[in-house]
């Protein structure tokens, strides 16, 4: 995964909620998008 340009290594089938966790963004306001497309918040939980 890349966040904010920079590479980000998780494990295979890793969620968004996984990541913006590892980064200690889990209950702050991002805006998350997968491949140029914005994730709904309700989503973040199964997008991998």
């Amino acid at each position: 995964m890349v966040s904010n340009g920079s590479p980000v290594e998780l494990g295979d089938g890793a969620t968004v909620t996984d990541l913006l966790d590892s980064l200690g963004l889990g209950g702050r306001w991002v805006l998350v998008e997968r491949n140029g497309e914005p994730v709904e918040r309700r989503l973040l939980g199964e997008t991998v």
